[in-house]
């Protein structure tokens, strides 16, 4: 896959990828996106035959992660509730002290994204 091919799944924001998905579905696209969206799931994909599910804490938050992206169109918020939910499963486990700050950072900061942009869930 070209650089080209790639750029809308490595940017990130999910802006580029979420108007090319609007695009497909109003049937705006050339025949060749398919095959690149199907690449890139793919290749997102294959880390998730890694995903060890011997411990719930480790693998319930990047499960959530993958279902929530599709379900609210959002790139940024599932990824937003996989940090949350990474650290409270790990503290509902007993194990918050392997947690480095950054982390506890990430999840602090993806709580505040949450409640200010979802303002009836705070």
């Amino acid at each position: 896959m070209s650089a080209q091919d790639a750029a809308p799944v490595a940017l990130g924001s999910g802006a580029v990828l979420q108007q090319r998905v609007r695009e497909i579905l109003a049937g705006r696209h050339s025949p060749y996106d398919v095959d690149r969206y199907r690449s890139a799931g793919v290749f997102m994909s294959r880390g998730l035959a890694e995903l060890g599910v011997d411990s719930l804490e480790e693998a319930l938050p990047a499960y959530v992660t993958m279902v929530l992206i599709p379900l609210t169109s959002s790139i940024a918020q599932g990824i937003l509730w996989g940090f949350v939910l990474h650290a409270a499963c790990f503290t509902l486990a007993g194990r918050r002290r392997e947690l480095s700050p950054m982390m506890w950072l990430l999840a602090l900061v993806a709580a505040g994204a949450i409640a200010l942009e979802n303002p009836a869930a705070g």
